[in-house]
């Protein structure tokens, strides 16, 4: 089985909460080693019961004793291969690895077993769990298994469960079945029927048509069908045999794993997931949404006090360009804030007590707290739905304290995003700062100070005056306390004038940017920008229903791939 099947085999596992398969469990008797560390051998194995006539029958294959026979005692306790000469070292190394202490090696020059190696195993009966291991061990390594069964045990139950767990990671094409001890039935025509009737029993077993079943003898070698399977077995197969019967052992893996990820019914997942979260997506949106977006969030944006502090951070963004004008506004701007300070109710946030405030001013006005709405509306949601409790088991929001921490990361998104609009606006309203601005700001500033101070009376005295005496008598009035007087009131006049011009502009902007977003389509806008957080909120309040159910939607789409 590929890395890849396993790896989706095992998300499937963790996201159904099913049992692992008895195929992926760390001792199961699946095939997963095609031949042995010799690529020119492969593995045939002798599966059985105790006192079925395994060692019989490898002794009768071979024609001479290479393993003995027992009909009482702990049975067959080691594995014992019989193997050529030239790939002896090769199948000892593997069997070190796999067996180690528990091998024995008996080789032989016969050129007709050259390339298989015949294995005799212990009982898959034992009472010893250790051979038990020890035979579920080796049939992760063996190619090809040779199920032998014995006339009196062939309807037992437990080589036929071993014979499934083994079918599940090899192919049925592979096995060779033998039903022994066919002498001990007098009548041959019997002995066929119950052969047959053991090949019923194999193929509901293996849920494939009944295979074939070897009836043998090995007290008598030479009667039944023990020639032809000893011609069988015997003969070699080439290097395409054995990896075509690779492909047939990986197919059958990749067939009992497709069935296995079909039973766990991922659409049924998904459908069910698909339902839970348009339940949660309407029940949180009726509950928590709609007094949000209709009523707390538009009447934030609404605020004065928030249109005020962009008209004020962009008046103060355009005044820094205005020499001189920017002193007076710093003047006019505390007098204004002491005015407001002294003037607004106690129960409206402060302008200058930032985003926070006024954020936590508008969601307490609703009528009932957002945490009680957040706690309610998942309490609900985890009565009516109980696969809730394992989805939000990281962050129980029918709880006090998870629903007070949520409610609490909306109000920061709101204040962050309050402050980063009104910045953003601000810097948007003020305008560039091009070099022909910069001219006209210090012309109607320094200049007109120029001008109406110095410039405009000395010209007029020198139009009007004719004599040398006049005109010094006119510019020592000139610099005289009423005339400065005078002309700071006029400039002082002038420069308010000024600022009172450019906060009328200013606050004309706001306005019309306002209008210009609430009209918008934009999702980008600024004035959007609260209700894009509340939006995303609402979304992260139901994510992990999401998560889950597009995480099933990827593994419904994998599974209908392979």
């Amino acid at each position: 089985m590929t890395p890849q099947m396993r790896k989706l085999i095992a998300e499937v596992r963790d996201f159904t909460g099913a049992a692992l398969p008895p195929w992926l469990e760390a001792d199961a008797p699946i095939l997963t080693a095609q031949t042995a560390n010799d690529s020119a051998l492969y593995l045939v194995g002798m599966i059985g019961g105790k006192d079925v006539g395994k060692s019989a029958l490898v002794n009768a294959l071979v024609g001479q004793q290479i393993t003995r026979t027992t009909s009482f005692g702990p049975g067959t306790d080691q594995v014992i291969a019989y193997v050529h000469r030239s790939h002896a070292g090769a199948l000892q190394e593997s069997l070190r690895t796999i067996a180690p202490g528990a091998c024995q090696i008996v080789t032989h020059d016969l050129p007709a077993l050259q390339r298989q190696a015949l294995l005799d195993l212990p009982d898959i009966d034992s009472h010893f769990s250790a051979h038990v291991a020890l035979t579920r061990r080796m049939l992760r390594e063996m190619l090809f298994p040779v199920f032998v069964q014995s006339v009196e045990k062939y309807a037992d139950h437990q080589p036929q469960e071993l014979l499934r767990q083994i079918a599940a990671g090899n192919a049925v094409e592979n096995f060779v079945f033998c039903l022994n001890k066919a002498d001990q039935i007098a009548n041959p025509d019997e002995a066929r029927q119950l052969a047959d009737d053991y090949a019923q029993r194999l193929g509901r077993v293996l849920q494939t048509p009944p295979p074939r079943v070897w009836l043998i003898s090995t007290l008598r070698p030479d009667a039944f069908d023990l020639p032809a399977l000893r011609a069988l077995l015997w003969q070699q197969k080439s290097q395409a045999e054995i990896l075509s019967s690779q492909q047939r052992a990986a197919q059958r893996q990749l067939q009992v794993a497709r069935q296995w990820l079909v039973q766990q019914d991922l659409p049924a997942h998904v459908a069910g997931l698909t339902r839970l979260r348009q339940t949660a997506e309407e029940l949180v949106n009726d509950r928590i949404g709609l007094p949000l977006l209709d009523r707390a969030i538009p009447a934030l944006m609404n605020d004065p006090q928030h249109k005020q502090a962009i008209v004020e951070q962009a008046l103060a963004a355009r005044m820094r360009r205005w020499p001189m004008i920017n002193v007076l506004h710093g003047f006019y701007s505390a007098i204004s804030a002491f005015l407001r300070r002294n003037s607004e109710s106690t129960a409206r946030p402060m302008l200058s007590e930032g985003a926070e405030v006024m954020v936590d001013a508008h969601l307490s006005s609703m009528p009932t707290p957002l945490a009680a709405l957040v706690q309610s509306t998942f309490a609900y949601l985890q009565q009516s739905q109980p696969q809730i409790s394992a989805l939000y088991r990281e962050q129980k929001l029918w709880e006090s304290m998870p629903a007070d921490a949520a409610a609490m990361a909306l109000r920061q998104s709101l204040a962050d995003a309050v402050s980063h609009q009104r910045q953003n606006a601000a810097t948007l309203l003020a305008g560039a700062d091009g070099s022909g601005g910069a001219a006209v700001r210090w012309g109607l500033t320094v200049g007109a100070v120029v001008w109406f101070a110095l410039l405009q009376p000395m010209l007029m005295v020198i139009l009007h005056q004719q004599t040398p005496v006049s005109l010094l008598s006119a510019l020592v009035a000139m610099i005289s306390l009423d005339y400065l007087l005078h002309i700071l009131t006029a400039l002082l006049i002038y420069l308010s004038l000024l600022w009172v011009l450019l906060r009328w502009d200013t606050r004309r902007r706001v306005e019309r940017s306002f209008n210009r977003w609430s009209q918008s389509s934009d999702r980008n806008a600024e004035i959007i920008g609260p209700v894009n957080r509340t939006l995303r909120w609402l979304d992260q309040l139901i994510a992990p229903i999401v998560l889950v159910q597009e995480k099933a939607e990827g593994l419904a789409t994998e599974i209908q791939s392979i």
